[in-house]
Parts: structure tokens; C-alpha cells; sequence
């Protein structure tokens, strides 16, 4: 371990000491902020923009690249280049890396779910205070390769051209004035990109786990058909679904007290415990977390049943199509294994607010 990391080590998945503790201290700004404005909004929108660290691969950040440089070249033509370079820096920049991240999302879902574990490692573990911020997706690495040749305004490039005209226009107040406006306008999205940081070191306690299901999922699953076999005949499925009948109960007499077509006594006494009864099915209230564990339910059914078609279908499947299956259960799986710890965060998340009177 590390004590600070560098371009080199982050770029290697070198864990520092000074990362791990920017995770604590992170968090530990984020209460602050919690308790100070007595919301949790802040923090709520900081898990919200993590995925845009965690989702990134190395097709999106060159996409990325790819089309500012296309993009860049499009402004440059014609006057008012200091007006486009504003709006590049601004506005552009920031919408490219949304775009090019969600359309690798959607075109390579699989690819963009396997890159979240080393994602999270990299960002949370492995950059600290001495690395350097980025405006565009992995700019430190891509620098340094210059895959397309490409002269974009990076925070690097703009540091060096800030020294310079700087340096040149010392003795003129026209000069210095025009440094200080330069100063401004590189100054914002530097400090976004360092609160950006931050918020996403806030958040890597609560993505940790999706991040573990993720590297678990993928790169310690079962080969086909053993998947399949385990789904029917596991002891864990099997105990799952039992979980899933009763839930199915709850769901089913919660259902029917909604439309009151059933009373709250025959509850009690089919679930066998008054007070069970009364926190999770007779509150007519339906929360966000118990949406989330019916969805569950679902699934779990859903993965018997296609394991059952799946392996009646085994000998007629071809190698693709197995491929195929075996990509879906792990997503499936994986889904699922995500809507549970999206319970868990909830319902924890919920009741410190709930103790704290936030």
C-alpha cells in the first residue's frame, strides 16, 4: 500500500493510505452537511451522481474523447473563439461525458456492469488528493497515449497555458486582469471536479456492496448449466423461495386490507403475530422498500422458472445460446442481488434520519 498515489499507480490499481482515509473524511462531510441543513438531499444526490464514475469504461472515456475533439473542431472555425471555448469548457464537456457514458450503458450493458468493481476500486482506493482532477473521463491516461491526436482543454493543459500567459503578461494590467478572468473560468469546473471527487468518496461505503455483487456476479460465477442446477437445486434458492412464499403471503393479504376485501383479525391470525401484522401489513401504507422486495419476490420466482425451461432446453441449445443464458442469469441474479441491497441501504438510511429527526 501506497501512502499517496500518482498517474503511474492509479492508472495500476495501487491502493493509497491517504485514499482510504479521504473515503472517511469524505463521509464525515456529508453528515456535517446532513446535520447542519437537517436533509439528507445533499447526500441523496450524491448517490445519484456516482454512477457516472462507476459506469465509465474505457470505450466511453475514448468515445468520449473521440467526439470533443470532433466537437471542438466544429467551434473553432469562425470568430467568437473565446465565447466557444467558454461553452466547450462549460457546458459541452460535462454533456459529452453524460452522453458517451449512458450510450455505452445502453450498447454494452454487460461490459459497462463488469468495469463498476474496478471502478469503484480505482476512484475510491486508488486517487487521493495528489492526483490530479479530470474535466474528461480518464484525461491523465488518455494524455499521456493520445490515442487521437487530440488537443482538448484538459485541466493539465489548461494549468500550463495559465503559467504561461501569466508569466507573459506580468507587467500589463490589461494582462493581469484578463489572468484573473482566465483564473475564474478554470477555477469552476476544477472545483467541481474536486467536490465531484468528494461526493463520490461519500458514497463508496453505500456502493461498496453493489460493487462486491458486481465482481461476485461476474467474475466468480458458475459456467452454464451449473447455474441453472444450482437455481433448482440449491439450498439457498431454495430457502429464498420459501422467503419469497411468505412474502408473497404478506403481499397478497396487504393487497386485499388496501380494498378491504379482507379484515384485519383474519390477518392476525393467519400470520400468527399481532405485532408483525401491525408494523408491515396493517398501516395501509405501501413504502418504497417493500416495491423493492415484491420486485424481488418476482424475480426469484422468475430465475425458478427459466432455470426449470432453461435446462429441459439444455440439449438443444447451441454454444451461443448458452452463452446467451448464462449472460442473463448473472444479470438477472445480479438485479436481484442489487434490489437487496437497496432495501438494506434504504431502510438504513431511513431510520438514521428517523433517529436524528431528519
Amino acid at each position: 500500500m501506497r501512502l499517496h498515489s500518482t498517474i503511474e499507480s492509479a492508472t495500476a490499481g495501487e491502493v493509497t493510505l491517504l485514499a482510504i482515509v479521504e473515503c472517511f473524511v469524505s463521509v464525515f462531510i456529508y453528515i456535517i452537511i446532513a446535520l447542519h441543513f437537517k436533509t439528507f438531499v445533499f447526500y441523496y444526490t450524491a448517490i445519484a451522481l456516482a454512477p457516472l464514475t462507476l459506469l465509465r469504461t474505457d470505450r466511453s472515456s475514448a468515445m468520449a474523447w473521440s467526439f470533443g475533439y470532433t466537437t471542438r473542431l466544429a467551434l473553432s472555425g469562425g470568430g467568437l473563439k473565446i465565447l466557444m471555448f467558454i461553452l466547450f469548457w462549460f457546458v459541452l464537456i460535462p454533456a459529452i461525458r453524460l452522453v458517451t457514458i449512458f450510450q455505452d450503458a445502453f450498447t454494452h450493458p454487460i461490459d459497462v456492469l463488469k468495469s463498476m468493481p474496478d471502478n469503484w476500486r480505482r476512484q475510491a482506493l486508488c486517487t487521493d488528493i495528489f492526483y490530479p482532477p479530470e474535466m474528461f473521463p480518464l484525461e491523465n491516461k488518455f494524455v499521456r497515449q493520445n490515442p487521437f491526436g487530440v488537443h482538448l482543454p484538459t485541466f493539465s493543459a489548461a494549468v500550463t497555458a495559465f503559467r504561461k500567459f501569466t508569466a507573459q503578461n506580468r507587467g500589463s494590467v490589461l494582462g493581469r486582469m484578463l489572468s484573473y478572468l482566465i483564473f475564474i473560468v478554470f477555477l469552476y469546473p476544477y472545483l467541481l471536479s474536486v467536490i465531484y471527487r468528494v461526493t463520490f468518496k461519500a458514497t463508496s461505503i453505500v456502493y461498496l456492496p453493489f460493487s462486491w455483487a458486481t465482481s461476485v456476479r461476474f467474475f466468480f460465477a458458475e459456467c452454464w448449466p451449473f447455474q441453472a442446477k444450482r437455481i433448482l437445486e440449491g439450498k439457498l434458492e431454495a430457502l429464498r423461495r420459501k422467503v419469497s412464499h411468505f412474502l408473497a403471503l404478506v403481499f397478497a393479504f396487504k393487497f386485499l386490507l388496501i380494498y378491504n376485501l379482507i379484515s384485519p383479525a383474519v390477518v392476525i391470525s393467519k400470520i400468527g403475530s399481532e405485532k408483525f401484522a401491525k408494523i408491515f401489513i396493517l398501516n395501509n401504507f405501501w413504502p418504497l422498500w417493500q416495491d423493492i422486495l415484491l420486485v424481488n419476490v418476482v424475480i426469484t420466482y422468475c430465475l425458478y422458472w427459466m432455470a426449470d425451461v432453461a435446462m429441459a432446453m439444455e440439449g438443444k441449445l447451441t454454444d451461443s445460446k448458452r452463452k446467451m443464458a448464462e449472460n442473463v442469469f448473472i444479470s438477472i441474479k445480479l438485479f436481484r442481488s442489487y434490489s437487496s441491497i437497496s432495501i438494506i441501504i434504504y431502510l438504513f438510511i431511513i431510520n438514521i434520519g428517523f433517529l436524528t429527526g431528519y
